[in-house]
């Protein structure tokens, strides 16, 4: 099964506005998150490639260290947009399966990820991992790749339902803890450093909120 991880990346510089960091400490952020979750999934055994959807150049330049495919967002529009962007490769390429992960889940492991792909390996269907506040989706797997639309950045998980069910797709929740953790607010930067799960990258984190 050849498998894709797909990952939106925003301009770093526009990113995570709540957390009422500079600009240069958001950059920071970003760029610790996203070079976190790409050491994951290289990881990954059940991984093949990995699809980076963004304009920024720092993104790109972390994505080479991991041999990322670059896919050029121009528009900058939103999640929806990037994962229709990576549907038109995933499709011209053959890909069995497809992962949509954000970069704020650093937490993530690689047994996590390989648990979510090999779930239901051999049936058609997409899974659905929500936020802890249940207010968004932190990954998707959809087998085969559909060329459906996803309805990120509409506040809740359950808007991703309602495009599988008019596609007659069956879905499944997996509620992994790890890959439901992710950093919105300053409240989600606490609870994150309190489990301490990894404490290299917990560590760079507060370094990076002394600093501000």
């Amino acid at each position: 099964m050849k498998t894709a991880v797909i990952i939106p990346v925003k301009s770093f510089s526009k990113s995570k506005s709540r957390l009422n960091l500079s600009t240069s400490n958001v950059e920071d952020l970003c760029k610790i998150m996203l070079d976190e979750i790409l050491q994951v999934v290289t990881e990954t055994k059940l991984i093949d490639d990995i699809m980076l959807v963004s304009k920024d150049e720092s993104a790109f330049g972390i994505g080479k260290k991991f041999n990322c495919i670059e896919i050029v967002d121009d528009e900058e529009s939103g999640v929806n947009n990037a994962v229709s962007l990576a549907n038109e490769f995933l499709t011209e390429h053959d890909y069995d399966c497809s992962v949509v992960l954000p970069q704020d889940i650093p937490l993530i492991s690689p047994h996590d990820l390989d648990s979510l792909i090999a779930f239901y390996q051999n049936k058609k269907n997409a899974i659905i991992v929500p936020s802890r506040h249940f207010d968004g989706t932190n990954a998707l797997v959809r087998k085969p790749v559909p060329r459906i639309e996803t309805r990120y950045d509409e506040g809740s998980y359950k808007f991703q339902i309602e495009p599988l069910k008019t596609a007659k797709i069956n879905y499944s929740l997996a509620l992994i803890h790890r890959i439901m953790i992710d950093i919105d607010n300053i409240i989600d930067v606490n609870y994150m450093l309190k489990l301490n799960s990894k404490p290299s990258f917990c560590n760079k984190m507060r370094s990076i909120f002394a600093n501000n």
